[in-house]
């Protein structure tokens, strides 16, 4: 009970203090409550944000769309880069976003890789052989 009264008597020394307020402080009052719950609903929005890292880089827009599509059938968070040529996932998730990626088959990279080294000639010249590599 008794607390009670003091939160009564303190609402009504804040009610008298109010009324003592001219209309601008008032005003400045009420902007600046309104500043404060904006500024600290943004912090605590991007607080709660994943930290974003790469599941895949360098990727086609084919290959882009075919791990977006399977991301967003299991509901998995993602986003894409802007050039649309990497996959962004949170970082806690993305060991497991890869092998997910690569049991389904997600990327079908079509460019040749190291089996072009495969196919080196012992009498070829070293013009070809450099452009092999690269």
């Amino acid at each position: 009970m008794e607390n009670n009264n003091y939160f009564k008597l303190f609402l009504a020394d804040m009610q008298k203090l109010w009324d003592n307020l001219s209309i601008p402080q008032k005003i400045g009052i009420a902007v600046m409550t309104v500043i404060t719950i904006v500024v600290a609903t943004f912090f605590l929005v991007k607080a709660n944000e994943p930290n974003w890292t790469v599941l895949y880089s360098d990727l086609t827009q084919q290959d882009t769309a075919a791990i977006a599509e399977g991301l967003r059938k299991n509901g998995y968070p993602f986003k894409i880069s802007q050039d649309k040529t990497a996959v962004l996932v949170p970082a806690k998730l993305q060991d497991d976003l890869r092998v997910y990626v690569a049991e389904n088959d997600l990327v079908k990279d079509s460019s040749p890789g190291f089996e072009l080294l495969d196919e080196l000639q012992l009498g070829s010249t070293d013009f070809k052989n450099k452009m092999t590599r690269q």
